[in-house]
């Protein structure tokens, strides 16, 4: 299998290498969330779920995590935690082949320049977003850890993280079709400046 992170997804692939069908949204039957000992690059995993094709891509449905029959592949060494910059994250994201992601965690800090819902985007610097190329896609939908506010230590994400918040954020860094983006499930996202009112 191949980790993708986030809600887990991996790839089986054939004897020649090619990605032959998607294990998409790996979870445990009660919903919990896959760990580093259950599941990396090279083992043998079992998952089951329904059979579908997505943009021509065969794939389970929100499949659920069986097993790891393991194969003698080793497990990975423990994540670091890299500080980087918003541009630097992108880069690190854009190196990645469609799909894969990180092992390691990158704590990057930025300024809130897109905020959609529970959907925002980093940049280094305030002010508008023509022209800038380096932004990072904080996506929320699956986000488990918490969002810390200087005031008042938590609060939710629609509201803390509103245009020209400067956040700093621990995750996982996926490219998604060219799209860097972070897979947060650990990690926190700390606010460290207020941005503008959520009207």
């Amino acid at each position: 299998g191949e980790r993708t992170d986030g809600v887990v997804s991996w790839f089986i692939k054939d004897a020649e290498g090619n990605k032959g069908f998607e294990c998409y949204k790996i979870l445990h039957e009660d919903g919990s969330f896959l760990t580093d000992d259950e599941i990396w690059i090279g083992a043998e995993v079992i998952a089951k779920g329904a059979l579908t094709v997505y943009s021509g891509q065969a794939e389970t449905d929100t499949g659920i995590f069986v097993e790891n029959t393991g194969n003698g592949a080793a497990k990975p060494e423990a994540r670091k935690t890299i500080t980087a910059t918003v541009a630097e994250a992108v880069a690190a994201g854009k190196a990645l082949e469609d799909g894969a992601s990180t092992w390691d965690y990158y704590k990057v800090t930025g300024y809130v320049a897109i905020a959609e819902g529970t959907n925002v985007w980093i940049a280094d610097e305030k002010g508008p977003t023509a022209g800038k190329t380096d932004l990072l896609q904080l996506y929320l939908q699956y986000f488990t850890g918490k969002v810390l506010d200087p005031e008042n230590n938590e609060t939710t994400v629609e509201k803390g993280l509103t245009l020209n918040a400067k956040v700093e954020a621990t995750m996982i860094i996926k490219n998604y079709h060219d799209q860097v983006e972070n897979t947060i499930i650990e990690g926190d996202i700390k606010i460290l400046e207020a941005g503008e009112v959520d009207t």
